[in-house]
């Protein structure tokens, strides 16, 4: 078992606190290239069984991931998080610059694939953390779709929804840390 650094921004943070949040799409960088067109299910399939060497930066099933988030300079012992407070008198600091010591979120991997942006589907986008799970029940996956590309737009530029780039698709579950 591994443990790695990941970053999420405060939204993201508030949606894995309140158990809203179970997976989480990265570009892979760089792009895989192919011979020919490929679909997700087929370089899926080719990764899994190792004809792919490329290594997920995420970590595999059973590796842990500590949450990087923004935070505050801790005073008198206590780390205040940036995605439960909003301070005007203290300096948040970023995400990146967050150690290990300071901490509150653990994830455990049970899943990992490979897959085109394009193909997550309305659960999985509901999984994403950002969407009402309502959706699920009524049917209306495709709000949800909707929704999660706006989302990917926002982070990752204006076109790159119809980039359709390859990602990893990192499936988790929260659990305590027991060190």
């Amino acid at each position: 078992m591994k443990e790695r650094p990941i970053l999420f921004n405060g939204d993201m943070v508030r949606a894995i606190l309140d158990g809203r949040k179970t997976q989480t799409r990265r570009l892979i960088e760089p792009q895989p290239v192919f011979d020919r067109p490929r679909t997700s299910a087929e370089v899926n399939a080719a990764w899994q069984e190792g004809f792919i060497p490329e290594k997920c930066p995420y970590g595999y099933v059973g590796d842990r991931l500590w949450v990087r988030e923004s935070f505050y300079e801790p005073t008198d012992g206590v780390v205040i998080y940036g995605a439960d407070e909003s301070s005007k008198i203290m300096r948040k600091k970023p995400s990146i610059h967050m150690p290990k010591k300071y901490c509150r979120i653990w994830l455990e991997v049970t899943g990992v694939r490979i897959e085109r942006i394009n193909d997550i589907c309305g659960d999985d986008c509901i999984d994403e953390g950002a969407w009402r799970a309502e959706w699920r029940e009524t049917g209306r996956a495709h709000d949800a779709i909707e929704s999660f590309k706006q989302l990917w737009e926002s982070i990752h530029g204006e076109g790159s929804w119809a980039d359709n780039p390859w990602v990893w698709v990192v499936e988790f579950e929260r659990i305590e840390n027991d060190r």
